[in-house]
């Protein structure tokens, strides 16, 4: 049997190309899980590696050193980016986007971090005294999803990429399923087929994955729980594709809301830059006259103007000083977002 890709080995790269941070970050994931033998913290970069099988004998590095653990993996392999972007109607509207990059252990931490400060909501509830924000979507499916994807992604290829619409979002990788599996062999108990035998290890040690071909089943279970519908797997354009629905919170107090306040009763029609600008303020507060206008692929001027309006209109209050401050959405606004993502 011939090796994976990621077993091949690169002699470009040197033991200085490896970040041991990124290594003591893998550590502390695969001690936490009981994964590994915590003694394995006290040990050198190459003696790690070693144990991972990540280095030959001659201490030439493999390819999946270089994407767990590198420095500067893309400068190895131009396809180690995780693209994010945030559209409005279409793919044509993209209002704004985002590129992750480095090594691929702390990828996913990396894009929740991104995803929860700047993409998607975080409804606050409270359980007890306890203060609670979690992801609109399940975050242990949304990891699960992640981590499937840079796992088995081909780095021959071209980069992750992230849609996230109004109401849905998706989620493509390249590198089609095995000869083994099908669509509908995923979603049952079916045995393991990583394509990057090494990355897959490796991720299993840190706790994030397992070997038992599990991965899809707890996606679809963690969507179920909360009433949202299963995520939709297809293989597209020779890789995989994941569509999974938003998941807007509920104002509690909505059915009470006076109609004179109801935004889909409002008189006040707003223009289609308002309207992409409520969905912007939706996902990030914190924006200058001239970043919102770079959003909107329009003029600072019109981004002022629009701001002002939604002010007057009640949609929008601005918190904090002129300098300092920030936009915030009022419980019109929220509304207002929450009845177009059903229309």
């Amino acid at each position: 049997m011939g090796r994976s890709w990621d077993e091949l080995l690169e002699d470009r790269a040197t033991l200085n190309d490896i970040d041991r941070k990124a290594i003591d970050y893998f550590l502390r994931k695969a001690i936490e899980a009981h994964r590994i033998n915590p003694e394995l913290k006290d040990e050198d970069t190459r003696t790690v590696l070693e144990n991972l099988k990540l280095i030959d004998n001659n201490g030439v590095l493999t390819n999946a050193a270089i994407l767990l653990f590198g420095k500067a993996p893309l400068r190895f392999f131009p396809g180690v980016e995780f693209r994010i972007g945030r559209f409005g109607i279409d793919e044509s509207d993209l209002i704004f986007q985002d590129v992750v990059n480095g090594n691929i252990i702390q990828m996913a931490d990396k894009v929740v971090t991104l995803l929860r400060s700047k993409y998607l909501i975080s409804p606050i509830h409270y359980e007890g005294m306890q203060r609670l924000e979690p992801l609109e979507i399940p975050e242990n499916a949304l990891r699960e999803m992640l981590y499937n994807s840079i796992v088995h992604k081909r780095y021959a290829g071209v980069h992750i990429q992230m849609w996230i619409f109004n109401n849905h979002i998706e989620l493509w990788n390249e590198g089609k399923l095995p000869d083994e599996l099908t669509i509908d062999a995923l979603k049952g108990k079916h045995s393991s087929h990583p394509r990057n035998i090494l990355l897959a290890s490796v991720f299993y040690k840190a706790g994030f994955i397992e070997t038992w071909g599990r991965g899809i089943s707890k996606i679809c279970n963690a969507f179920k729980a909360i009433g949202i519908e299963e995520p939709v797997f297809k293989q597209s354009e020779g890789g995989m594709l994941i569509t999974f629905k938003r998941n807007y919170p509920t104002m509690t107090n909505e059915k009470s809301h006076s109609r004179a306040n109801d935004p889909i009763n409002d008189p006040i029609k707003l223009s289609s830059v308002d309207i992409n600008v409520l969905h912007i303020l939706s996902t990030n507060t914190k924006l200058t006259y001239n970043t919102l206008a770079e959003a909107l692929s329009s003029s600072s001027a019109t981004a002022k103007r629009s701001l002002q309006n939604l002010k007057a209109y009640g949609y929008i209050t601005r918190q904090g000083s002129n300098k300092a401050g920030y936009w915030q959405l009022t419980e019109k606004g929220k509304i207002f977002i929450i009845k177009e993502q059903r229309l």
